[in-house]
């Protein structure tokens, strides 16, 4: 087992001879850009139609050009060209998640291909015939790679096989690739070059915990608050904070929606569950005057992945939409903030996000994790850059 933190990663980019050009579409706030950036790959062009998103990725990416728009309105060729533009020849890799409501374990009535919410995956699927990457990376929920068999991710598989490509999807879990929580999730990868791309699976690292991520963050108010800029209060006190707030000048997005302003039964709610449990686990034990106002209070519980408390030394579960979530702070009793959430995605201090604290919120559920999104691409650099060098070599034997 190898070190909690991808340090190989992190602001010493592999060394490369060329350089290796990615797209990334329904790019949300940029967690796989910023991954592949880390990587040493040149991001050249962004495409996602969420106003907020471009806002967050246009900060923190100001180099890549961003189209927003929907990814149904954008052509291979119009990618092509603005890649041009910024004096490549091609795209080597297209990345990207699309939408994934058709495919995931909430949406059960409708799963699958057949639904228009899974457009999404076809459209990626049309930009890989019209672009031609050399590798493609595609992220999506566990649903994709479970529903109907496995009958869905076989069917994409099939397709970019008749496109020319080598492909194959595997579920990797982000823990193993230093990011303090257990978000699993299924890619799909492809190469159109003989040689297959390596296991991505193969890598496993220390487990990192909450405390290890958020423990020298402030605390804030009973019920949440706090300010998009705010000081630190504390030193770093761990390797894991010292990366996450390198060349931070402050702390960013530091803040939470508020809770029980208008319900204090709320408040009592929370003071109610353990850390590392939810309210499901204590709600037989619950009077009743905390019970009114949960949807689910008519079938005698509730759903487990809500109100849940995260546990202090244990990585987080999957970080999703704080705020409809209710994820709280393993011993303070709020939501935890937008800046917590992000550190447990991997986020640098310094990555900022904008718009409404619930649109930071679901920008930041929607990202693939940093760390994760950067030992994915450190595989795919080191694949191409071996690669690059044999046709090389072939080609001057050839020449002799």
């Amino acid at each position: 087992m190898t070190s909690g933190l991808p340090i190989n990663s992190l602001e010493n980019s592999v060394k490369k001879t060329d350089t290796f050009v990615v797209v990334d579409v329904y790019s949300g706030a940029g967690g796989l850009t910023q991954g592949f950036k880390l990587a040493g790959f040149e991001v050249a062009v962004a495409v996602d139609n969420d106003e907020c998103a471009e806002q967050t990725y246009r900060f923190n990416h100001p180099e890549v050009h961003f189209l927003r728009d929907k990814v149904e309105n954008i052509s291979g060729d119009k990618i092509l060209n603005l890649v041009a533009k910024k004096g490549f020849s091609g795209v080597d890799v297209l990345i990207g998640g699309p939408p994934c409501q058709a495919f995931s374990f909430a949406n059960t009535q409708s799963w699958g291909i057949g639904n228009p919410l899974s457009n999404g995956v076809w459209e990626f699927l049309r930009l890989i015939e019209e672009i031609k990457p050399t590798v493609f990376v595609m992220e999506n929920v566990l649903g994709l790679r479970s529903k109907r068999n496995g009958q869905v991710s076989a069917q994409i598989v099939e397709k970019t096989r008749q496109l020319g490509y080598q492909a194959k999807n595997e579920l990797l879990c982000a823990v193993d690739f230093g990011v303090p929580q257990n978000r699993r999730r299924t890619f799909v990868f492809g190469t159109i070059l003989k040689t297959p791309l390596g296991m991505f699976s193969d890598r496993k690292k220390a487990k990192l915990k909450v405390s290890t991520a958020i423990s020298d963050l402030p605390p804030l108010p009973e019920g949440g608050g706090g300010t998009e800029i705010a000081d630190y209060k504390k030193k770093p006190q761990n390797e894991y904070q010292n990366l996450m707030r390198k060349n931070s000048p402050k702390l960013f997005n530091h803040v939470t929606s508020k809770s029980g302003s208008v319900d204090p039964n709320v408040i009592e709610r929370f003071k109610r569950i353990p850390q590392g449990k939810s309210l499901n686990d204590v709600w037989s034990c619950l009077p009743s005057n905390l019970k009114k106002g949960i949807v689910c209070v008519q079938t005698g519980c509730v759903h487990s992945n809500i109100y849940r408390r995260l546990h202090w030394k244990e990585p987080a579960p999957t970080i999703v939409h704080v705020r409809k979530a209710v994820l709280l702070h393993p011993y303070q009793h709020r939501l935890i903030s937008v800046r917590e959430a992000a550190r447990l995605q991997s986020f640098f201090d310094r990555y900022r996000f904008f718009g409404s604290v619930s649109r930071q919120y679901q920008q930041v559920a929607d990202a693939v994790p940093v760390f994760m999104a950067s030992g994915i691409a450190e595989t795919i650099m080191s694949y191409l850059i071996k690669t690059c060098a044999k046709k090389k070599e072939q080609a001057q034997v050839a020449l002799h």
